[in-house]
């Protein structure tokens, strides 16, 4: 892929490919929002009567996408088809969202889920490749952050258009919509970028998929051997793990432990996803005078002190917390821990071991299940939270023991 300066290669910086890159972002957010957190969560609570179902389908999902993303990454590499792979990626996760509202049993909405979810994340990898055949190396930053915004401005979309619907049809109904808006901003990409034209790296695409998967499982077996490395991927996997956690589940707690109504709850989960967006911007500055390590023990700590305060108990401030600490807590994990990769990896292993992060952070769902099962066990959703607080002081506390044991060895102190 195109990474030096230069002028433009065939393609870049024109204004439709931009346009339909930038607007996949606005697309796929419809779907997360309306799949991921705001509806099918508390859809499937009330058909099974407890979270456990979707703890388990949604781990499973999220993990198998974590396995097959560098998979998927070597063979659109190896054969250079980003977009053409992409397309029946995405029809496919929008045939099976629309299906999910079929009066059909709860098995099969399940195995619809997971076919949605795992179809959708590895759908990213095909997205991403395409940027810089998108936008010259001088304007990648500007079109990716644009995509960025669009991404929070699809929320807020998806919840003004899905509360409408849901108000006069149905929660079931939410899924063809998601799964139709998916498509038409979709329909840009899928007709204005094109895939590069240039040649293929030699080789076969599965011997690329062979190499992928050594080259990972050689990357877990050197950490073994990098304590400051093992340390990192340890404590941000845990951490990493009860941020997603929190993610699926966040409207089902606000619905069946706080009692809020169907409006309350999306008015809390729009001021959730602005405040993720003001603290994205805020950790972007603050990273440089509190560095990676601090910001990052910050942004962990402000999650445990959110699931202690609510496993005490969803007080009157408890929405205002969700908000404030919620929003950045998850944009310190994403930025802060992106950077710390940085400074931890070998110089000339960043590419390696970020793809192994990029792994990590998928099946960083296992938290999903145990939630599951003790919201289930004890309805005060006390015990699931404290999992939580669990996971994140264990995160931190790893961290913070490689830290303090590789003292002066480089900049992870």
């Amino acid at each position: 892929m195109p990474e030096r300066d230069g002028p433009p290669r065939s393609g870049q910086d024109r204004l439709r490919p931009v346009v339909g890159w930038v607007l996949f972002d606005f697309a796929n957010t419809i779907f997360s929002f309306v799949v991921l957190t705001m509806y099918f969560p508390r859809f499937l609570n009330e058909r099974t009567g407890g979270n456990e179902a979707f703890g388990w389908v949604a781990s499973l999902s999220t993990a198998l996408a974590g396995v097959l993303t560098p998979v998927a990454g070597a063979l659109s590499d190896r054969t250079r088809r980003y977009k053409t792979h992409l397309v029946p990626l995405v029809l496919v996760c929008c045939a099976a969202t629309a299906a999910m509202a079929a009066p059909v049993a709860t098995g099969w909405i399940l195995i619809l889920f997971v076919l949605a979810n795992l179809t959708y994340q590895v759908s990213f990898v095909q997205y991403n490749a395409l940027l810089p055949f998108v936008a010259s190396p001088g304007r990648v930053n500007r079109v990716n952050g644009l995509g960025v915004a669009l991404g929070y401005a699809g929320v807020f979309f998806a919840y003004l258009i899905g509360g409408v619907v849901v108000a006069r049809f149905g929660r079931a109904a939410v899924f063809p919509l998601g799964a139709a808006l998916f498509v038409v901003f979709s329909l840009p990409i899928f007709a204005w970028v094109a895939d590069p034209v240039v040649p293929a790296p030699p080789g076969r695409a599965l011997e690329a998929v062979r190499r992928s998967i050594a080259s990972v499982w050689a990357t877990a077996r050197s950490l073994l051997r990098q304590p400051r490395l093992l340390g990192f991927f340890g404590g941000n996997f845990l951490c990493v793990d009860a941020l997603n956690t929190m993610i699926f589940f966040v409207a089902v707690y606000l619905e069946k432990r706080m009692g809020l109504g169907e409006r309350q709850v999306g008015i809390t989960m729009m001021l959730l996803t602005t405040s993720a967006a003001v603290w994205g911007l805020l950790w972007g500055v603050l990273l440089r005078p509190l560095g990676a390590f601090a910001s990052y023990a910050i942004a962990a700590a402000g999650l445990l002190v959110l699931t202690l305060l609510l496993a005490v108990g969803p007080g009157a401030g408890a929405q205002a917390a969700i908000v404030a600490l919620g929003g950045m807590g998850t944009a310190g994990l994403w930025v802060a821990g992106r950077r710390l990769l940085l400074e931890v990896a070998p110089p000339g292993q960043i590419g390696e071991y970020a793809g192994f992060y990029s792994l990590t952070t998928h099946i960083s769902s296992l938290g999903a299940i145990l939630f599951g099962l003790l919201s289930d066990w004890d309805r005060s959703y006390r015990a699931a939270m404290l999992s939580l607080a669990v996971a994140l002081a264990l995160g931190i506390g790893l961290l913070t023991l490689m830290r303090r044991k590789e003292k002066g060895s480089g900049p992870f102190c």
